[in-house]
């Protein structure tokens, strides 16, 4: 009987001992796997966060289009590769860090910019919804009417529509 007690004596701590290195490793490992997750979505966004306010930058230009002093710029073939150049890569960027929803939007943007211009009503509706896509991916819930994006990327909006 006394073998059994000094048994039970050593198997018990040892239990006790494997089970709390069990339980504090799986939450380690639990606990380094959330921090990576929010390090890795922190990154994420902030990538989305330059890319989407490049866009917001070349669109203001494209929708000042001819009305702007800027598109005398695009007289020079160089300046005209460049902006497509970034707009291609913006294109990349957004196929693999956008939503579903932003894809979408953003190749019908593009469609309609290519065919209607990029100040028809049409492309400009399919803008708003690309920026605020682009809203919602970064986190913002409110979403803007076609007024107040135009408001800030083409003052004066009213006049030249």
């Amino acid at each position: 009987m006394s073998d059994n007690w000094a048994w039970t004596l050593i198997v018990i701590p040892l239990l006790v001992a494997f089970f709390t290195a069990y339980i504090t490793h799986y939450f380690t490992i639990k606990k380094i796997k959330i921090e990576l997750s929010q390090e890795y979505k922190k990154k994420f966004n902030t990538a989305r966060w330059d890319i989407y306010l490049e866009f917001v930058n070349i669109v203001s230009v494209l929708v000042h289009n001819d009305r702007n002093i800027e598109m005398k710029k695009f007289n020079d073939k160089r300046i005209i590769e460049d902006y497509s150049v970034k707009l291609l890569k913006i294109e990349q960027s957004i196929l693999l860090m956008g939503s579903i929803q932003l894809v979408d939007e953003f190749g019908r943007w593009k469609t309609y910019n290519h065919v209607n211009g990029s100040s028809d009503p049409t492309t400009i509706d399919s803008l708003t919804r690309v920026i605020n896509f682009m809203r919602s991916d970064l986190g913002e819930e409110m979403t803007l009417d076609r007024h107040q994006i135009l408001n800030i990327i083409h003052p004066g909006w009213q006049r030249s529509l």
